[in-house]
């Protein structure tokens, strides 16, 4: 996995055919680095996205705390 994640949901979508590997994907960054907000707000990004607004908020709120 490369060093950098990206900042924006555009990038996400642009590399990743699916809401299924783009949550995976963004979910590993997490796993690699949970201090980061920003994967947080990826996520949530991605639970938007995909319809899923309860999803998004607690991974928002998640970010908040870091």
């Amino acid at each position: 996995m490369e060093n950098t994640s990206p900042n924006s949901l555009s990038l996400i979508r642009s590399q990743l055919p699916s809401f299924n590997d783009s949550e995976q994907r963004v979910a590993n960054w997490i796993l690699q680095e949970p201090e980061k907000a920003i994967h947080y707000l990826n996520l949530g990004r991605v639970f938007l996205v995909a319809g899923k607004k309860q999803l998004a908020i607690d991974s928002f709120q998640q970010g908040l705390k870091r």
